[in-house]
């Protein structure tokens, strides 16, 4: 009997429906497959009513199978000035802790649309994402 599974990856830091297998190890060698780094005590059956509660309570983004808590639909992202260029100013992302994986890394933004804002070169940046029906 299939069930399915979830695994949180360490790689990305998120937790992933991974979908319907036989066996945990079945599941554990799709996630190597796939190139999630994972560990066996991160690879979770659930029960058809966690997963029902899964899909209810968070948004499944199937295209690339994770699974984001409802409370994280929105995110604020700071970025410090690494390079000027011609036309553009190249962010890098401010880590809160050094092992941290980046949520965007590099951006680059146009020096027009800066001075629309009233950024300064002192300042950092902050970008706010969010998910819109």
């Amino acid at each position: 009997m299939n069930r399915q599974y979830k695994a949180y990856d360490f790689k990305s830091g998120h937790t992933y429906l991974i979908g319907a297998f036989e066996s945990k190890a079945d599941a554990m060698a799709y996630c190597k497959t796939a190139g999630y780094r994972v560990i066996a005590q991160t690879v979770v059956a659930l029960t058809d009513k966690e997963y029902e509660a899964a899909l209810e309570h968070r948004i499944d983004c199937p295209a690339a199978g994770r699974v984001i808590p409802a409370e994280r639909m929105e995110m604020t992202v700071t970025f410090k000035q690494e390079k000027v260029t011609k036309n553009t100013v190249k962010f890098t992302e401010v880590l809160e802790n050094e092992l941290d994986a980046p949520k965007i890394g590099t951006l680059y933004v146009q020096k027009a649309t800066l001075k629309e804002i009233g950024w300064a070169e002192d300042k950092q940046l902050a970008v706010d994402i969010n998910v819109q029906d």
